[in-house]
């Protein structure tokens, strides 16, 4: 899939013109272009409701984001693609463990990418959720320039918003965050509450990780296709 800008629709079919504003571009697959409406989705032509897999609308940070793992007592910059489970990095708590890489199907999308008066950019799906300067979790669309989100070295002010269109995935931690570009960000999104249910929901996951973390690391990789379920219906819009 490859995301364009939400876009709306001048005019549907010549016979129905007055529905033009309700239907807003999604993506393009296979050469067929489709649309959304009401949480639905449509062909080019408009003429039927399409019936095929779920489209999943990803929400994770950009593949060029940079990370700091600890690898044999040294740190090193490593860019979010070259994230492996079972790699130690960066959180809000030191460094942890990596459990699972979300790579969604559809990995190619638009990203808001946020700069601060810092010199800090980041770019995230909209509603991948990033700490504000009080620690609480919100959708990267919702922020705006001039308010503050949470770094490495305690917040900055956001001085640009613009998108791009950029190679995505999520990187889970034992504490369900970690700093991406130096910027404190969730492994999970749509809103602080969803955050909180999912990262509870490995929680047998994390606990066996404590003691064996090549086993939880295992346990991930054995029921990837029901992580990938749990992450794509929940993760993303």
């Amino acid at each position: 899939i490859k995301w364009l800008q939400n876009t709306t629709i001048n005019s549907l079919t010549k016979s129905n013109p007055s529905q033009s504003m309700s239907y807003t571009y999604a993506c393009t697959r296979g050469g067929t272009k489709y649309y959304k409406k009401d949480g639905k989705y449509y062909t080019k032509e408009f003429k039927a409701e399409y019936k095929g897999p779920q489209f999943v609308l990803a929400d994770c940070f950009w593949d060029d984001g940079k990370v700091t793992v600890l690898l044999n007592e040294t740190q090193y910059i490593m860019t979010v693609d070259q994230i492996q489970p079972g790699d130690k990095v960066l959180t809000h708590s030191g460094f942890e463990t990596v459990l699972h890489i979300h790579l969604p199907f559809n990995n190619e999308l638009e990203v808001v990418k946020i700069t601060t008066a810092s010199g800090l950019t980041l770019g995230a799906t909209k509603q991948h959720l990033i700490y504000d300067r009080e620690s609480k979790m919100k959708p990267a669309g919702e922020f705006k320039i001039g308010g503050f989100i949470q770094t490495k070295s305690g917040h900055s002010e956001i001085v640009a918003i613009t998108k791009e269109i950029c190679n995505v995935r999520s990187i889970i931690t034992m504490s369900g965050e970690l700093f991406v570009d130096e910027v404190r960000v969730s492994s999970y999104a749509g809103n602080e509450s969803v955050g909180i249910i999912l990262h509870k929901l490995i929680a047998p996951v994390r606990l066996i990780s404590k003691f064996n973390s090549q086993i939880a690391i295992k346990i991930c990789e054995k029921y990837t296709p029901m992580i990938r379920k749990l992450m794509n219906k929940y993760l993303c819009l």
